[in-house]
């Protein structure tokens, strides 16, 4: 499948090789739209309009974010622009604090979306319709995109492997970004990379794109998908202040659900009574009452 099909409308820019201040930018770029209409407009990555300026500068940083925010004006569309966080280890600072530079792109909106936006291989050992050897894996796999906001899973994309890994990459934005912008029109969304998909595909088994079918294997890419929605859901509801609260979602799977039980069913019910020396049941009990009251 390809998600462009997705975005009729979805217009690409390379300024590979031009230099170009902020001021020329807005006004080469309005040109090219004309009165063509955008829901967003994708700047990546911001540092090609810098043309000599200082990122540490605050002064000259308003400057070009005040060119950005005319062409949003102007063209009347959301603006995302691409930066980057800080080198070293800075976990433990806000993303308001994360970002390189002056920090004036990262204070310059109400409120800051971070989204990551990662792929990994995910290995086929059969004939499976898309499958390809890649040089960096060594191996045939597929090349699946996920989108995540902390935590929490937003797109699960499989693809086929014989590609850049950033492909569709803008498409699956500019498609996140048109259902976001009308509910929070002055939201800033920041990408960057990390690797929450090891845990959704150790913990949850979402690897076994075993089916020749190339869209039996994104249904059951979706299905894992779900699987990790739900226990993200329920560790992040359910478990805070446990200790399960920051457990890995196979380690709830284990030591939480894997539970022995006897099923006994008649004609009214069917029962299923689990076992009474299980360590975690008052735990259990908790998450049932919880969601269920």
């Amino acid at each position: 499948m390809d998600v462009e099909g997705l975005v009729p409308n979805l217009v690409t820019w390379t300024t590979r090789g031009h230099f170009l201040t902020a001021e020329a930018f807005k006004e080469a770029i309005l040109e090219r739209i004309g009165d063509q209409k955008f829901d967003v407009i994708i700047i990546d990555p911001l540092y090609k309009l810098l043309n000599g300026a200082d990122a540490n500068s605050a002064g000259e940083m308003q400057k070009i974010l005040s060119e950005l925010e005319q062409i949003a004006e102007r063209a009347g569309a959301g603006l995302v622009y691409g930066d980057h966080f800080a080198k070293g280890n800075s976990a433990g600072k806000k993303a308001v604090d994360r970002i390189s530079g002056s920090g004036v792109t990262a204070r310059d909106p109400n409120a800051i979306l971070t989204l990551d936006l990662d792929c990994t291989d995910d290995r086929v050992h059969g004939l499976q319709e898309g499958r390809h050897f890649h040089g960096y894996y060594y191996d045939f796999c597929f090349l699946p995109l996920y989108v995540f906001w902390g935590e929490r899973l937003l797109v699960s994309y499989l693809r086929e492997s014989n590609i850049d890994s950033a492909k569709h990459g803008w498409a699956i934005l500019a498609l996140l970004v048109k259902a976001l912008r009308p509910r929070w029109p002055e939201l800033k969304i920041t990408m960057r990379a990390d690797n929450r998909i090891k845990e959704q595909q150790l913990g949850l088994f979402s690897d076994r794109t075993s089916c020749h079918a190339w869209w039996a294997n994104q249904f059951r890419l979706l299905l894992s998908s779900l699987a990790y929605v739900l226990l993200e859901a329920l560790r992040r509801l359910g478990l805070c202040g446990t200790q399960l609260a920051r457990a890995q979602v196979g380690t709830i799977r284990l030591r939480l659900l894997k539970i022995g039980a006897v099923i006994t069913r008649n004609t009214r019910r069917i029962r299923l009574w689990l076992s009474s020396s299980f360590p975690l049941q008052q735990l259990f009990c908790s998450c049932l009452v919880h969601f269920y009251g």
